[in-house]
């Protein structure tokens, strides 16, 4: 059996029903209590092609489950349904915002994800006056998973805070005291 390149990225080799199998998926999967679990993060549909397939196969409650049998593997496509959380957002300044995130979230939601893209030299995520993460720009949006302070979010928002970039010079001197001045504009851009 010969695999592509991206068919070869997204395979997985697990133990399944006392077997062996080769599964390949754009989601990721793991096995949990003998059963493959499958997640995919903004997607209502799942596949994953099993070689050999299983004897017998069965989605949760939350998902449909269809067949598609090929020459050599049988591909399982997952549907469930979408979720889309709501969201209000205060900007308390240029540079910052409230996220109030409603944490009612349903049974099949694993985990929920705010992607902040932003130009700006650091972003910084609060809870309460907690830090909860910060990151350093380099070109990509930054992914912030909320499940594990999913407890704070029932009663306090979300604040993103961003450090601009800085465009133009600094001094650094000491006359009695270290001094940076700091002359030129600084920029700082966040989307929704």
């Amino acid at each position: 059996m010969t695999l592509t390149r991206e068919e070869a990225l997204q395979s997985y080799l697990f133990e399944l029903g006392g077997e062996k199998r080769l599964v390949i998926s754009s989601s990721h999967l793991h096995i949990h209590n003998e059963q493959l679990i499958c997640t995919s993060a903004g997607q209502s549909e799942i596949k994953a092609s099993i070689y050999p397939a299983p004897e017998r196969s069965s989605a949760s409650a939350y998902a449909t489950l269809c067949e598609s049998h090929q020459p050599i593997f049988t591909t399982y496509t997952l549907q469930v349904s979408p979720y889309e959380p709501r969201v209000q957002i205060d900007y308390e300044k240029e540079h910052a915002a409230y996220l109030n995130i409603d944490t009612c979230w349903p049974e099949q939601v694993n985990d929920l994800f705010v992607e902040v893209d932003y130009e700006g030299d650091v972003a910084a995520a609060y809870i309460h006056g907690q830090l909860l993460t910060d990151h350093i720009q380099y070109g990509q949006p930054r992914k912030i998973g909320l499940k594990q302070s999913r407890h704070l979010l029932h009663s306090h928002a979300l604040r993103l805070l961003i450090t601009p970039l800085r465009k133009g010079t600094t001094e650094h001197y000491v006359n009695q005291a270290y001094v940076e001045r700091f002359q030129e504009v600084e920029v700082f851009l966040m989307s929704e």
